[in-house]
């Protein structure tokens, strides 16, 4: 009979732990999962993912979500995901812009013609034991192929780069992270 109730209470206790786990990271799970938009706030037209899948941003400890661009309001949403843990962003010693703890990025991202955009983080989701940072590029315009361009087999991409903004406000001038991320056809 005790070994009964002491195995009723430990499942219960399980239960409880996979239930708040389960709950305190529904929002990042979706996001990190593609089963919701890394929006802040919704739009009125569904935007398109342009890039293929997440990627790994190498040597950081970050995962970069896919890209969505919204038309016709011109914009370009992503964000990445890391540890909370992560030593490249838990660095106490850097004077970075921090908002609840997350550092504040500016993102200049950089398409094949050469034409620079700029994007700021717009806010966070956390999980239990990871965090999710929403990236927002206003005014972003997709350059369509040239023609004859579409059949082409060379990979078009958008180059990306992470500046951190420092305590005054100004982004930092070396980047801390860049990646080029390939675009759907």
């Amino acid at each position: 009979m005790k070994a009964t109730r002491i195995a009723l209470i430990g499942l219960i206790v399980v239960l409880s732990v996979v239930i708040f786990l389960y709950v305190d990271n529904k929002e990042y799970n979706r996001l990190v999962n593609d089963q919701k938009y890394p929006l802040v706030e919704q739009l009125e037209n569904r935007p398109v993912s342009i890039s293929p899948d997440s990627q790994k941003i190498e040597g950081t400890g970050l995962e970069l979500s896919e890209l969505y661009y919204s038309y016709p309001e011109q914009g370009l949403y992503f964000g990445f995901w890391y540890r909370k843990g992560n030593n490249l962003l838990n660095n106490e010693d850097a004077d970075w812009q921090r908002e609840d703890g997350a550092v504040q990025f500016l993102v200049k991202v950089v398409d094949e013609e050469g034409t620079t955009f700029n994007g700021t983080t717009t806010g966070k989701a956390e999980g239990t034991f990871s965090t999710f940072q929403y990236l927002q590029v206003d005014d972003f315009s997709l350059p369509e192929p040239e023609e004859g361009e579409e059949d082409s087999e060379e990979q078009r991409e958008l180059d990306l780069s992470f500046y951190p903004i420092m305590e005054d406000g100004v982004p930092n001038e070396e980047a801390l992270f860049e990646l080029s991320v390939p675009l759907l056809r």
